[in-house]
Protein backbone atom coordinates (compact mmCIF):
# COMPACT_ATOMS: atom_id res chain seq x y z
CA UNK A 1 0.00 0.00 0.00
CA UNK A 2 1.65 3.33 -1.15
CA UNK A 3 1.86 5.91 1.52
CA UNK A 4 -0.31 8.64 1.74
CA UNK A 5 2.26 11.27 2.13
CA UNK A 6 3.79 10.48 -1.00
CA UNK A 7 1.05 11.94 -3.04
CA UNK A 8 1.52 15.39 -1.08
CA UNK A 9 3.71 18.01 -3.21
CA UNK A 10 6.79 18.83 -1.99
CA UNK A 11 7.25 22.16 0.14
CA UNK A 12 9.93 24.60 0.16
CA UNK A 13 12.71 24.88 2.90
CA UNK A 14 12.90 27.81 5.22
CA UNK A 15 15.64 29.61 4.97
CA UNK A 16 15.64 31.22 8.23
CA UNK A 17 12.91 33.26 9.05
CA UNK A 18 11.10 32.70 5.20
CA UNK A 19 7.78 30.93 6.08
CA UNK A 20 6.39 34.16 5.02
CA UNK A 21 7.89 34.00 1.61
CA UNK A 22 7.29 30.59 1.51
CA UNK A 23 3.38 30.70 2.04
CA UNK A 24 3.14 33.63 -0.33
CA UNK A 25 5.06 31.03 -3.16
CA UNK A 26 3.05 28.16 -2.22
CA UNK A 27 -0.03 30.45 -2.65
CA UNK A 28 1.03 31.52 -5.81
CA UNK A 29 1.75 28.18 -7.04
CA UNK A 30 -2.32 27.47 -6.14
CA UNK A 31 -3.17 29.25 -9.17
CA UNK A 32 -3.03 27.11 -11.99
CA UNK A 33 -3.78 30.21 -14.55
CA UNK A 34 -1.06 32.12 -13.49
CA UNK A 35 1.39 29.06 -13.02
CA UNK A 36 0.69 28.22 -16.90
CA UNK A 37 1.01 31.63 -17.94
CA UNK A 38 4.30 31.88 -16.12
CA UNK A 39 5.72 28.86 -16.97
CA UNK A 40 5.17 29.57 -20.71
CA UNK A 41 5.40 33.26 -21.03
CA UNK A 42 8.48 35.63 -22.39
CA UNK A 43 9.71 37.59 -19.42
CA UNK A 44 9.83 41.64 -20.23
CA UNK A 45 13.32 41.51 -18.42
CA UNK A 46 13.15 45.64 -17.99
CA UNK A 47 10.81 45.41 -16.13
CA UNK A 48 10.98 42.43 -14.21
CA UNK A 49 14.41 42.83 -13.38
CA UNK A 50 15.22 38.62 -12.92
CA UNK A 51 12.38 38.57 -10.45
CA UNK A 52 9.91 36.53 -12.81
CA UNK A 53 12.66 34.00 -13.87
CA UNK A 54 13.44 32.97 -10.44
CA UNK A 55 10.11 32.96 -9.70
CA UNK A 56 9.33 30.60 -12.98
CA UNK A 57 12.33 28.50 -11.95
CA UNK A 58 11.10 27.75 -8.45
CA UNK A 59 7.36 26.90 -9.37
CA UNK A 60 8.95 24.33 -11.94
CA UNK A 61 11.00 23.00 -9.79
CA UNK A 62 7.61 22.71 -7.62
CA UNK A 63 6.02 21.06 -10.14
CA UNK A 64 8.26 18.21 -10.81
CA UNK A 65 10.28 17.77 -7.64
CA UNK A 66 9.94 14.87 -5.86
CA UNK A 67 11.63 16.26 -2.58
CA UNK A 68 11.57 19.89 -0.81
CA UNK A 69 12.75 22.91 -2.96
CA UNK A 70 15.32 25.84 -2.14
CA UNK A 71 13.97 28.89 -3.26
CA UNK A 72 17.49 30.90 -2.27
CA UNK A 73 18.44 32.45 -5.99
CA UNK A 74 14.29 33.93 -5.87
CA UNK A 75 15.04 35.04 -2.17
CA UNK A 76 18.19 36.25 -3.14
CA UNK A 77 16.87 38.24 -6.12
CA UNK A 78 13.53 39.51 -3.86
CA UNK A 79 15.81 40.88 -1.00
CA UNK A 80 17.68 42.94 -3.99
CA UNK A 81 14.89 44.22 -5.16
CA UNK A 82 12.92 44.72 -1.88
CA UNK A 83 15.36 45.45 0.39
CA UNK A 84 13.17 46.30 3.21
CA UNK A 85 12.76 41.84 3.49
CA UNK A 86 16.72 42.29 3.99
CA UNK A 87 16.44 43.43 7.28
CA UNK A 88 18.61 41.84 10.04
CA UNK A 89 18.27 42.04 13.95
CA UNK A 90 21.46 40.60 15.85
CA UNK A 91 22.75 39.30 12.39
CA UNK A 92 19.27 37.09 11.67
CA UNK A 93 16.95 37.83 8.99
CA UNK A 94 14.20 39.63 10.76
CA UNK A 95 10.60 38.19 10.92
CA UNK A 96 8.23 39.85 7.91
CA UNK A 97 4.84 39.54 6.77
CA UNK A 98 3.38 37.41 3.77
CA UNK A 99 0.61 40.27 2.58
CA UNK A 100 3.32 42.56 2.07
CA UNK A 101 5.60 39.59 -0.08
CA UNK A 102 2.34 39.12 -1.95
CA UNK A 103 1.72 42.49 -3.08
CA UNK A 104 5.61 42.76 -3.88
CA UNK A 105 5.34 40.22 -5.69
CA UNK A 106 2.43 40.94 -7.56
CA UNK A 107 4.02 44.17 -8.45
CA UNK A 108 6.80 42.33 -10.10
CA UNK A 109 4.83 40.15 -12.18
CA UNK A 110 3.30 43.17 -13.74
CA UNK A 111 5.86 43.11 -16.31
CA UNK A 112 4.24 39.60 -17.39
CA UNK A 113 1.96 40.13 -20.60
CA UNK A 114 -1.45 39.74 -21.08
CA UNK A 115 -2.99 35.73 -21.08
CA UNK A 116 -5.92 36.39 -23.40
CA UNK A 117 -6.51 39.05 -25.23
CA UNK A 118 -10.41 38.67 -24.43
CA UNK A 119 -9.87 39.60 -21.28
CA UNK A 120 -9.52 43.33 -19.61
CA UNK A 121 -6.17 44.19 -18.02
CA UNK A 122 -3.27 45.61 -19.18
CA UNK A 123 -0.99 42.52 -17.95
CA UNK A 124 -1.28 39.04 -16.81
CA UNK A 125 -2.05 40.33 -13.09
CA UNK A 126 -4.77 42.71 -13.97
CA UNK A 127 -6.14 39.74 -15.22
CA UNK A 128 -6.25 37.83 -13.16
CA UNK A 129 -6.54 39.61 -10.02
CA UNK A 130 -8.12 42.55 -10.59
CA UNK A 131 -11.98 43.20 -9.72
CA UNK A 132 -14.61 45.84 -9.35
CA UNK A 133 -17.31 45.71 -6.97
CA UNK A 134 -20.42 48.02 -6.41
CA UNK A 135 -21.75 49.39 -3.41
CA UNK A 136 -24.99 50.32 -2.83
CA UNK A 137 -26.81 52.51 0.09
CA UNK A 138 -30.04 51.92 1.29
CA UNK A 139 -31.50 54.28 3.50
CA UNK A 140 -34.11 53.36 5.71
CA UNK A 141 -36.03 55.94 7.65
Amino acid sequence: RENALSNLPPGLINLENTCYFNATLQTLNCIPELTRHLLTAKENTAQGDGLIAQLRDVIRQLKTSKSAVMPLALLTRFRLLYPNFAEQTNGRYSQQDAEEAWTQLLYSLQALPRINEEIPGENAVQQLFQGEFETTFVHIF
